[in-house]
Parts: structure tokens; C-alpha cells; sequence
């Protein structure tokens, strides 16, 4: 990459359509701490695709859908929450 012949990607673009996360997550897991490691577009996005967007949704989301939400939220409200272990 070089500024002069214009080809830089600008992280704020980045982190505008990616968000924070994604692009630490993408610098901690694919970045080489004792070289140069080059920075491609496609290749951050394959990336966020298939471990954040799908291997981190599925998991959110199949969580999500085996907490009985309605017996979360009634202990959560009278307070009894923390007393109990909920079933999943």
C-alpha cells in the first residue's frame, strides 16, 4: 500500500461498515506481530463472514432461541433471578 499512488484502505471505512470488533478480531487472529502483513479487503470479509457473521450468529442465536425467555424475564423482574439456576 502507498499513499502516494492512492491504494490505502482507510480503517474508519472499515470500522464505519464493519464496525470496532471486526476489524480488532480480524487484526488479532490474521495479523503477524513480527512482520509485515498485507491487509486485502476480500480477505477481511471472508473472514468476517464465516467466523463473526455466521460461526458467532449461529451461536448467539441458538442460544438465544433455547433460554425459555418468558421464565428468564419473570425471575429476572421479582428479583429471584440470581437464586436460581435456569434449565436450559
Amino acid at each position: 500500500m502507498s499513499k502516494s499512488i492512492g491504494n490505502v484502505i482507510n480503517p474508519y471505512d472499515v470500522v464505519r461498515d464493519y464496525g470496532t470488533d471486526a476489524l480488532r478480531y480480524y487484526v488479532v487472529g490474521g495479523v503477524s506481530m513480527f512482520e509485515d502483513s498485507p491487509f486485502y479487503m476480500e480477505r477481511f470479509h471472508e473472514v468476517y463472514n464465516a467466523s463473526l457473521a455466521n460461526g458467532l450468529g449461529n451461536l448467539v442465536s441458538r442460544t438465544m432461541n433455547m433460554v425459555d425467555e418468558q421464565s428468564w424475564l419473570q425471575q429476572y423482574q421479582s428479583g429471584k433471578g440470581h437464586k436460581t439456576l435456569l434449565p436450559l
